[in-house]
């Protein structure tokens, strides 16, 4: 190598330390700014909705309940309030001074106010002050929108079973608006749809923050208004902005720790939890997916908060975004017990789980399962949930989730309308569906149809056939079993022919028209195999 060509060498090197010296300079100047409470960083969020968009409205009822409604959901409706007032989700994400006045007839009268986009000011200072740290960011917010689009917005990949956007698309809609977003500090892009509602809608797109840019993305649902979804992932992205990172660990089969096995992740140990000597937890971290709050430790599922109440800012992530003191344990913030979640069904790499063991009772006739204890009524602190774009709503047990047949039934279990959590629908397969059951005071046991149809299981070796177990079984209220209608028509997993059951037998439905004329439903035939088609006695068929 010549000696001029060594000194080029050298100079472009040198060249290249210094622009990234700047570089850093610059950002550290930015972060230094973002970080100055009496100036605070200037945020915009821009608003994107489908042409066929409808919202969750949010009502104030005349006993002083909070509930809240959302078109082609029927379910969701809390019964027997009054609505004194009433306002939509739009209402409330952009304006902070909405407000529900209590008649002066109630104990407290003291004005309530739903959480807009605004609230992010006031969530940062509380949390701050759990590390004794008086400067947080705060935000001087714009917000424009809603701004209708007429197609779905397009997407490059996905994660999490979620798509991921195109995010130049916004950029393209943002400069052919005339919107100028070179005076702020942050820009939001949101998309709002009716991923719970029973609605044409676009794919879930996940949140994202993009690194290096001052823009961050999320997708909200229209008639989530009862969770305050739209702020954890506003707040979660904007955090990422500021230095944060996520805290959580992949599951096993994407190369995370063994104990891990919910499909977007579980809360890193112990970044992740708020409390790590405690379970179970009563608050989740805002940096892991969903919030999730933690029951058992390494454990397969977790409860997802009602409220911005219950996600604090955990340790690593006051570290990262400069909240000095937060190096100590922060001030605890007091809150309610809950009913602990019962240990769930062990897995094979799962730690600290104990098998329940397997019962050694007398076959008979009817499967006899181990005998379990009369369950507790059921109360409010039971965690009811609901995915989007399914309208049914279970109750979370362990694992499991149980799925409420009517309004009727909901009510007589003591369950909370307000409590309904919805969350996304990929998260449903973090959880097992309850199709194993019996009542009270009797030992026969039903299988729960995917179409939510309850069939008697005839004997035990139908019940080992599907590979069962006995403490799959859940023990319900008679009222609750009784509330599932039967499923009356079967057909052997391989074969056309359907039978209707009748009294323990089947019979055969030779035609089409005999099925027809019987005002039967083809949607309710549901698969079996050969050992419970060959338990049934045959009866004479209808023709």
């Amino acid at each position: 190598m010549s000696r001029n060509r060594f000194i080029k060498k050298i100079s472009l090197i040198v060249i290249g330390i210094a622009i990234l010296a700047v570089f850093s300079f610059v950002c550290g100047q930015w972060r230094t700014k973002a970080f100055s409470s009496s100036n605070p960083a200037k945020l915009l969020i821009v608003e994107f909705v489908p042409g066929n968009i409808k919202y969750a409205s949010l009502h104030f009822c005349s006993d002083g309940r909070i509930t809240h409604t959302a078109d082609g959901l029927n379910f969701s409706l809390q019964p027997n309030c009054n609505s004194l007032e009433e306002h939509s989700l739009l209402e409330v994400l952009n304006n902070p001074n909405i407000t529900f006045n209590p008649p002066v007839s109630l104990t407290s009268s003291k004005p309530i106010n739903p959480r807009s986009y605004f609230y992010i000011n006031d969530y940062l200072r509380k949390e701050a002050l759990r590390y004794n740290f008086s400067t947080p960011q705060q935000f001087s917010i714009d917000i424009k929108g809603p701004l209708t689009i007429n197609a779905c917005p397009p997407t490059i990949g996905t994660a999490f079973n979620s798509s991921l956007v195109d995010f130049n698309f916004f950029k393209t809609q943002l400069q052919n608006l005339g919107i100028n977003v070179s005076g702020y500090d942050f820009v939001a892009v949101t998309y709002i749809d009716n991923y719970s509602l029973s609605l044409e809608h676009c794919p879930r797109y996940a949140n994202q923050a993009f690194f290096g840019t001052k823009y961050v993305f999320t997708a909200i649902d229209s008639g989530g208004i009862g969770s305050e979804y739209h702020l954890q992932s506003l707040i979660h992205e904007i955090l990422h902005q500021l230095g944060a990172s996520d805290t959580y660990v992949p599951n096993s089969d994407a190369g995370g720790p063994d104990w891990c096995h919910i499909a977007n992740g579980c809360p890193a140990d112990p970044d992740g939890i708020p409390n790590p000597d405690n379970y179970p937890q009563t608050k989740g971290c805002i940096m892991v997916p969903d919030a999730a709050i933690v029951q058992i430790r390494h454990g397969i599922s977790n409860l997802v908060p009602a409220s911005m109440d219950q996600i604090v800012i955990c340790k690593k992530t006051a570290q990262e975004i400069g909240w000095s003191g937060s190096v100590s344990t922060p001030t605890p913030t007091p809150t309610p017990s809950i009913t602990p979640t019962p240990t769930p069904t062990c897995y094979g790499r799962m730690a600290n789980c104990q098998p329940t063991p397997t019962p050694n009772s007398t076959p008979s006739l009817t499967p006899a399962p181990t005998p379990t204890p009369t369950p507790a009524p059921i109360t409010s602190t039971v965690k009811v949930v609901r995915f989007s774009g399914d309208p049914k709503v279970y109750v979370v047990q362990g694992t499991k989730i149980k799925w409420v047949p009517n309004p009727d039934v909901f009510n007589r279990l003591g369950l909370n309308w307000a409590s309904i959590v919805v969350l996304p629908a990929s998260r449903k397969v973090n959880f097992q569906r309850a199709k194993l059951l019996r009542a009270e005071n009797s030992d026969k046991v039903y299988y729960i149809t995917e179409g939510g149809l309850k069939r008697h299981i005839p004997n035990i070796e139908t019940f080992s056939s599907y590979g069962n177990l006995w403490q799959d079984v859940i023990v319900v209220k008679d009222f609750e079993l009784s509330a599932i209608p039967d499923n009356q028509l079967i057909r052997q997993t391989g074969d056309s022919k359907v039978y209707k059951l009748e009294n323990g037998q089947k019979r055969w439905i030779k035609t089409a028209e005999a099925f027809n004329r019987l005002g039967l439903n083809w949607a309710q035939i549901a698969p079996v195999n050969s050992v419970e088609i060959n338990s049934y006695p045959e009866e004479s068929a209808i023709e």
